[in-house]
């Protein structure tokens, strides 16, 4: 849900231009959708493997049925070859300069998620999630469907809305991952499993996230303010949107009882998808228009 979300917002970006390609934004989606369960399934893979010995807390571990680690290692690898096969496809259509990113993503997803300690099972979890999903994944993203029909080089003015995007969507990104190790909290101390909320405590993790809503509401602001990029009253909606949920959120991890807290895994995931969405619409509405005709199938 994260990693499409941050593809829609890289969509929404080159909206912005009137650069959008409907087809290339698709297959990005497509190639973060099985990317992000290559992850996932990688992720749960390690996690069966270390049972064994970890102190796995042994009611959660009856409660639950048990998945095979070799399923879930398949299935990690079908989803990774999956995600090349899209890859090689955008690179057929957007040419060499693909390759080093792709490159660049599956040696990160490959520290993230495998290894004898992967970075998504550390404390620094937030800043891998930041990181990835935000600059790296909108830029990218962006940078598929404007260099195709880009007239002269790229500069600054052309990066400057995924720049401000990516950075606002890496601090949401990185508020689902501190939610998701928050509500982790009392198992991981059971398990003996690291992460950024464990090493911190509850307390400085909310007061993190509090920062980190703060950081991606004034970057989604200071792009809405920016005269390159400010087109009118509704542009405000990705910055007011997010901010507004994350301060649910933030509330609710004080509030409620932790037996409760997992519902607020879905609400930090669903605001990324959210935002992203609001991002593509309004930046479709208010930007320039696209003069291209072919480009609505990016053909």
């Amino acid at each position: 849900m994260i990693g499409v979300g941050c593809v829609i917002a890289g969509m929404g970006a080159a909206s912005l231009y009137g650069n959008l390609m409907i087809l290339s934004g698709t297959l990005c989606m497509v190639f973060a959708a099985f990317s992000q369960l290559s992850a996932n399934m990688a992720n749960r893979y390690y996690d069966e493997r270390h049972a064994l010995g970890a102190g796995i807390d042994q009611k959660i571990s009856a409660q639950r049925q048990p998945t095979a680690s070799s399923m879930l290692k398949e299935c990690a690898v079908a989803m990774f070859l999956l995600a090349i096969m899209v890859g090689l496809a955008i690179l057929a259509m957007c040419g060499w300069w693909v390759l080093p990113i792709g490159i660049f993503i599956v040696v990160a997803g490959w520290l993230c998620s495998n290894g004898e300690t992967p970075l998504m099972r550390t404390p620094l979890s937030p800043l891998v999630a930041f990181f990835l999903f935000g600059p790296v994944c909108v830029i990218s993203s962006y940078l598929v469907q404007t260099i195709p029909d880009a007239l002269h080089p790229i500069g600054w003015y052309d990066v400057q809305p995924a720049v401000y995007i990516g950075i606002a969507f890496g601090f949401l990104a990185a508020n689902a991952n501190i939610v998701y190790n928050y509500v982790r909290y009392y198992p991981d101390l059971r398990n003996c499993r690291s992460s950024m909320v464990t090493e911190l405590g509850r307390k400085n993790s909310r007061i993190i996230f509090l920062v980190s809503t703060l950081a991606s509401f004034a970057t989604a602001l200071a792009m809405c303010l920016s005269p390159d990029t400010h087109s009118g009253w509704l542009d405000f909606s990705p910055a007011i949107v997010p901010l507004c949920i994350n301060l649910y959120v933030w509330h609710k991890m004080r509030s409620l009882p932790r037996q409760q807290l997992y519902r607020l895994i879905g609400v930090a995931n669903a605001n990324v998808l959210l935002t992203a969405l609001i991002c593509f619409v309004v930046f479709t509405l208010t930007g320039l228009p696209d003069e291209n005709p072919s480009s609505y199938f990016g053909l």
